[in-house]
């Protein structure tokens, strides 16, 4: 029987700068996980406005991992080739801007431009937090400068978290006046995620822990609209020794596992099961296996701490 959807929409937003590694994967099998048990649908946004960084193989590869593992998703681009016809964020830059300018004329205190470089910045804060040269200069925006947040002195940005409870971010301590359009002509991925995020319609929001300052950001800046009403879910890290998984360090990628067959779906399903806690992961073979265990325990997750990936495969 056709499971019956609710009215939520969860997202994966995988970014396609290098192969997808298994704490990309966790994240987007945790995100099914959630979605099925409040009778969601699921969103497929592939983040792709950094262009320097994301390339054609890697947005193919996406949709053979999410195909070889069996998961579905009900809204987004079927297959690349829809995806760079109709979804890739290169399309929508005008919309972005749109959006930023309609949100400047309301509240034109919270935007301003900025001409320091990163060296400047970091001359003055070695830690890169930019020490508010500009906020009262009152700059008129040219090629080569930014435009930034202002984000008060002591601003507080608090939400109750579906996996951590309570959670409060001193945004202004944490990252302080940040980005919102870049040097390069670019709005940065805070005002994106924000636009993308509202412009779906989605309800739900699942991301790794790392990500907490950025989902402040984009609460603060989304303040006064319906984004405020979001729920997210901030899960551990994989870690590979002192550093979280990351592409740009070379993390072993997913394809690699899956070009093994059933018995490679095995390892990273089973991996995931260990990691977020489920009981008798090591009998699941199929995705569905995961749905069945999830339901049994009720939707109980034990995650205990950051794990290390050598612990899991």
């Amino acid at each position: 029987m056709e499971r019956s959807q609710g009215t939520g929409l969860y997202r994966w937003a995988p970014t396609p700068s290098g192969p997808l590694h298994l704490g990309n994967v966790f994240s987007i099998l945790l995100t099914q996980l959630l979605a099925r048990a409040a009778r969601a649908q699921i969103l497929l946004r592939i983040d792709d406005l950094d262009a320097t960084r994301a390339r054609p193989e890697h947005v193919r590869e996406i949709f053979q991992v999410l195909g070889l593992l069996g998961l579905e998703w009900q809204q987004g681009p079927r297959d690349a080739d829809d995806f760079f016809a109709n979804y890739s964020q290169a399309l929508f830059q005008e919309m972005y801007r749109s959006d930023f300018d309609r949100l400047r004329a309301r509240r034109p205190e919270l935007f301003f431009v900025c001409e320091c470089t990163r060296s400047e910045i970091l001359a003055q804060n070695p830690d890169g937090l930019y020490p508010g040269t500009c906020r009262t200069k009152a700059l008129d925006w040219m090629p080569g400068r930014v435009w930034r947040c202002r984000v008060p002195t002591g601003e507080n940005v608090a939400w109750d978290d579906m996996l951590r409870g309570r959670v409060k971010i001193d945004l202004s301590a944490r990252m302080g006046d940040f980005v919102v359009f870049r040097k390069e002509g670019l709005f940065s991925y805070q005002w994106v995620s924000l636009c993308e995020d509202i412009r779906y319609g989605v309800t739900d929001i699942v991301r790794g822990e790392d990500l907490k300052t950025s989902t402040a950001a984009q609460i603060f800046l989304g303040e006064g609209t319906d984004f405020a009403s979001r729920r997210f879910a901030h899960h551990p890290l994989l870690l590979d020794g002192p550093r979280k998984l990351s592409k740009s360090e070379g993390a072993l990628a997913v394809s690699k596992l899956l070009a093994d067959g059933a018995r490679g779906r095995m390892r990273v399903l089973q991996s995931f099961a260990r990691w977020c806690g489920l009981e008798g992961g090591h009998h699941v073979c199929a995705v569905s296996d995961l749905y069945r265990l999830h339901d049994l325990q009720k939707g109980v997750f034990n995650f205990g701490r950051n794990a290390q990936i050598h612990e899991l495969l």
